[in-house]
């Protein structure tokens, strides 16, 4: 079997480095640059509980050009919502009826933009609910602890048999928009981490962060109810309990916390790395969402709005993230 790895960012990375562990035919498609690290130091794929795994560059097929790629068995899809309609549109002479796609993209639209450039194709969705950051050129380590989490499927062996002594953790699920709209609800966290420019458990030592962390998801959780929607829980990460979660004092938030979830004290957000790299964020398929849902039902949403204008604003800088304060956040939001 031939699997490409379609935006091979950190978490493409990284999955198919599970992949090419087990000795599958991998081809990554994604940046010279990452390319030429890889050439240079090999891969080195790590995570919290202290495994490790050095995959020598020989082993690597990594291409940076669409026209390079051949007809694959199966297509990971791990770019950016905002690019998955161009890049598919790119691969129309090689994806047919007969190929399997699998979505590990933030948000919840992927889906449908993959049905409707590929409406006759396979097209499973998943989730991934841990953080992948790039520590060093070519070493890879998942900074936050949780299993992928596919869409159950008439083809569930074939999931079974692709991850099965993968040593990834996984599992499946019926309904697996339920976890992106949970995850979603945990997600909004992105953009906070991104505009405060701290590490990930940095931010969350914080109570102020955490009170604009526990509005936002509060906000969200409203408009669900107006939309109907009901979010799943990600394992012990219950979307529903979070926003109170995050009220508790440090002492008792860590504590509970910590059971339900492990941070790599350098775990920060995709989208702080996003505005380090001078790049468009994934804002409008995270707190977009919100706001779309939000407009729809004529929910006001305070938090999320300033927040989503904030990084639109960093964006169009260019210079990275502004590094705001808890309090300055929290004023900014006050007016408006």
């Amino acid at each position: 079997m031939k699997i490409t790895v379609i935006g091979a960012g950190n978490i493409g990375i990284y999955v198919g480095g599970f992949l090419v562990s087990k000795s599958l035919n991998v081809t990554f498609l994604g940046r010279e640059r990452i390319k030429n690290e890889i050439i240079e130091h090999g891969l080195t794929l790590s995570n919290l509980d202290g495994y490790e795994n050095k995959i020598p560059s020989s082993k690597i097929d990594f291409k940076t050009n669409t026209d390079e790629i051949e007809k694959s068995d199966l297509y990971i899809l791990t770019v950016k919502t905002q690019d998955t309609i161009s890049i598919l549109k790119s691969l129309k002479q090689i994806i047919d009826d007969k190929s399997i796609i699998i979505s590990l993209q933030n948000g919840i639209s992927n889906f449908d933009l993959i049905k409707s450039i590929y409406p006759n194709s396979i097209i499973i969705p998943g989730m991934v609910p841990f953080n992948v950051f790039k520590k060093d050129s070519g070493i890879y380590k998942c900074t936050t602890s949780g299993e992928i989490i596919f869409q159950s499927t008439d083809y569930n062996s074939f999931i079974n048999n692709l991850f099965y002594n993968s040593t990834l953790p996984y599992r499946l699920d019926s309904d697996i928009f339920g976890i992106l709209y949970g995850k979603l609800i945990f997600n909004l966290n992105n953009p906070i981490n991104a505009l405060c420019n701290l590490p990930l458990r940095e931010e969350l030592m914080n109570p102020e962060f955490r009170f604009i962390l526990s509005n936002s998801m509060s906000e969200a959780l409203v408009v669900y109810k107006h939309a109907k929607i009901k979010p799943k829980s990600l394992g012990k990460m219950i979307p529903w309990i979070a926003p109170y979660i995050l009220r508790l004092p440090n002492w008792l938030f860590f504590r509970v916390a910590s059971n339900m979830i492990k941070i790599d004290p350098t775990a920060r957000s995709s989208m702080w790395e996003d505005l380090k790299n001078l790049k468009i964020t994934e804002i409008d398929y995270i707190t977009g969402e919100i706001l779309r849902l939000a407009d729809k039902f004529n929910v006001k949403i305070p938090f999320n709005r300033k927040i989503y204008s904030l990084v639109k604003e960093a964006e169009l800088r260019k210079k990275g993230s502004p590094a705001l304060s808890s309090s300055e956040l929290m004023k900014e939001i006050e007016i408006g």
